[in-house]
């Protein structure tokens, strides 16, 4: 057991933490803010994420047996208020995922270890196995043979390779919980964060993160702002954790995130491919 909160990345940034309660669950209550926007407090059971509070259980406990839905609750900086009832604590940890230095890492090994997973996945991505032949792709894209999306993103990713247009219009290209493009930029930047490639997109400094939320859904926005802010989700850190233990383990840490949705580990793995070989 533990006596602080964690409190999730974002949290009050984006969403403020006075809310009402709209459900409860065995370890997630859900709160919707004025401007409809959510959050969720936790137990110690629920993974980490950026917009979540996660609670001691015993605080959780109390606060789930005592609210009815609709019922409304406060976090400030130092208190839990909810039925009248106030939680003190003294100690906050703020959810951090940040990936290591790995500088000292062999990029070209990297490379030869990141082809065979995505080669070898019998998942389909967005791009699938097309992020392989990227630099003929976006040289010659009439040739191949290439779904709508593919188009379009190797497209855009031509013209922001060649200064025509920036990083923020592969923002929300896409599909899914986590669009394509919103992927392939968190995967991209964890290599930048590793310090095994400079940002050659530019994407640190000319993302406009004011204005994400207009630009992709909520979810990849707050991916994307914890990236740009040192914090990832936890199956890229752990890539990068094991990283020196050899391509075993890359693999399997690998594969670990190509399971992540329908495609968007695949195409965070493409981003980071990328980013290895540019």
């Amino acid at each position: 057991m533990f006596d602080y909160i964690i409190e999730g990345d974002l949290v009050k940034e984006n969403y403020s933490l006075n809310g009402n309660i709209i459900s409860k669950f065995n370890n997630v209550i859900n709160i919707k803010t004025k401007s409809n926007k959510g959050y969720a407090i936790t137990d110690s059971k629920v993974t980490l994420a950026p917009y979540h509070v996660k609670l001691p259980n015993y605080i959780f406990n109390n606060i789930k047996n005592s609210l009815e839905e609709e019922t409304k609750i406060k976090i400030n900086n130092e208190q839990i208020i909810y039925n009248k009832n106030i939680f003190n604590y003294n100690n906050k940890n703020i959810f951090s995922g940040k990936i290591k230095d790995c500088s000292f890492v062999d990029r070209d090994l990297l490379i030869e270890w990141t082809e065979k997973v995505i080669k070898n996945t019998n998942r389909s991505g967005s791009l699938d196995h097309t992020i392989l032949k990227f630099t003929n792709i976006i040289n010659n894209i009439q040739e191949f043979k290439l779904s709508t999306l593919q188009r379009e993103f190797y497209n855009k990713l031509k013209d922001i390779l060649e200064k025509k247009i920036s990083i923020n219009n592969l923002l929300g290209l896409g599909i899914g919980l986590t669009p394509t493009g919103d992927d392939f930029i968190v995967g991209y930047l964890s290599v930048i964060e590793a310090k095994l490639a400079e940002d050659k997109l530019n994407v640190i400094n000319e993302m406009e993160t004011d204005e994400l939320f207009d630009k992709t859904n909520r979810v990849s926005a707050l991916h994307l702002k914890g990236a740009i802010n040192h914090r990832y989700n936890k199956r890229l850190v752990d890539i990068y954790k094991n990283i020196e233990n050899g391509e075993k383990y890359y693999r399997k840490y690998t594969e670990k995130l190509i399971e992540m949705g329908n495609s968007s580990g695949l195409d965070m793995l493409s981003g980071l491919y990328f980013g290895l070989i540019m």
